[in-house]
């Protein structure tokens, strides 16, 4: 093969690789830690604006209406969407540059208001976002004899409860001392993520707990302890699980059993 014709397809060959590329720009940055950012498996309410790159024209627009939204990565939307949408906090407006291939290739959309190979722009404004709860075991604990807890399990734990911040660090800002133990009954804590944080822990166990904003302290937070919207960290030690039919007994005869 001859110079030229190399030189040639290896020039269309870039070409065609280039046109591949999801093109990611934030607009106005709101930043976060890595654990509070949008991920696969997160829904997210999104406000967009759609154009036509070729031209600018404007396709599709939610920007006075409710945003949209739905489960990240699933393939509910276009894959220009589940790609450039991953890393993205609350808060954060960004331009996507998506090509035909991540968006409706050459079939278009819309009934010809989407034109077959079109490249697509849009503006995209991250406004809200529900994670789930992450729950690691660090170190394994004991759970033969049943020893694992349940709803309505009264248990005591040691804990370290983190801020993660939006430089990526971590802040305490509380802790159990070393020997004290922090005593709660599962499913009553009243903070949905610490209820399911503990649940189903084996004695000694030991776990690290992700929790997203609406499963800790939300919009309100606590006033110079925790601000609003903040991801926590729970480190939490299973140090005791009171023995269940004990438990009973003494619900019963204080009349708080139910």
């Amino acid at each position: 093969m001859k110079a030229e014709a190399i030189v040639y397809s290896l020039a269309i060959l870039f070409q065609g690789s280039m046109t591949q590329q999801l093109g990611r720009k934030v607009t106005e940055a709101n930043p976060c830690h890595p654990l509070a950012q949008a991920k696969t498996g997160d829904e997210v309410y999104v406000v967009y604006s759609g154009r036509l790159a070729s031209n600018g024209k404007v396709f599709d627009s939610n920007t006075h209406e409710n945003p949209i939204h739905f489960e990240l990565g699933k393939g509910l939307v276009i894959k220009g969407w589940d790609e450039g949408l991953v890393g993205t906090c609350v808060g954060e407006k960004l331009t996507l540059d998506i090509p035909s291939d991540l968006a409706y290739g050459e079939k278009g959309a819309g009934k010809g208001l989407i034109p077959p190979n079109a490249n697509l722009i849009f503006d995209v404004e991250l406004v809200d976002l529900d994670k789930n709860i992450e729950i690691e075991t660090t170190k394994e604990g004991d759970c033969s004899n049943d020893r694992f807890t349940r709803r309505r399990d009264r248990v005591r734990i040691n804990y370290v409860g983190k801020i993660a911040q939006p430089d990526g660090s971590v802040k305490v800002y509380d802790e159990t001392y070393a020997n004290e133990l922090l005593p709660l009954t599962v499913g009553q804590v009243g903070i949905t993520g610490f209820d399911e944080g503990v649940a189903g822990a084996c004695l000694g166990e030991e776990r690290t707990v992700v929790v997203p904003p609406k499963m800790a302290y939300g919009k309100e937070g606590i006033p110079d302890v925790v601000p609003p919207n903040s991801t926590l960290i729970w480190d939490i030690k299973v140090k005791h699980i009171e023995d269940r039919v004990l438990s009973f007994l003494d619900r019963i005869s204080s009349g708080t059993f139910g």
